[in-house]
């Protein structure tokens, strides 16, 4: 099915991932700040990758890592005071100058972000089965068109 009502699980392709996944990345979704790193890492796995053949998925991953977040004048932040981080917090805590994938490809610890797209991209490449068409044409293409996007950024 696909449509609205029940489970709807196949909507968003998570039909393709186990319970624990689809409630991982669910998870994962809703962790703003922190979203990039983990959902990147989630998708590293040569069996979570094949969800990625979904196209409301892929849409999902794209908008998770290009949206630019709230937005900081402010290079320089205060610490919070407590994690996590309080509701009436979140905006001036949680936001950057230059939005969250710029700066976690400056700021991350041994730039985690580019190796892990690597990962991806060696995965999604793993499954090639030769056929310009199918699922693992799809993943390919959406992961090689990804790396890019990152690379360019």
């Amino acid at each position: 099915g696909g449509g609205g009502g029940g489970r709807g699980w196949p909507v968003y392709g998570a039909h393709m991932l186990s319970p624990r996944d689809a409630e991982l990345l669910l998870q994962y979704l809703s962790a703003p700040y922190v979203r990039i790193p983990l959902l990147l890492d989630f998708f590293a796995d040569p069996l979570r990758i094949q969800a990625l053949s979904q196209p409301r998925l892929q849409s999902a991953l794209e908008c998770a890592l290009f949206e630019p977040g709230p937005w900081q004048a402010e290079a320089v932040r205060p610490l919070p005071d407590t994690i996590p981080v309080k509701k009436e917090e979140r905006e001036a805590l949680l936001s950057t100058p230059v939005g969250l994938l710029f700066h976690e490809l400056v700021h991350s610890p041994e730039g985690l972000v580019v190796p892990t797209v690597d990962k991806m991209l060696a995965a999604a490449l793993n499954m090639d089965t030769g056929a310009p068409t199918g699922a693992s044409a799809a993943i390919i293409l959406f992961v090689a068109r990804l790396a890019v996007r990152v690379e360019a950024y």
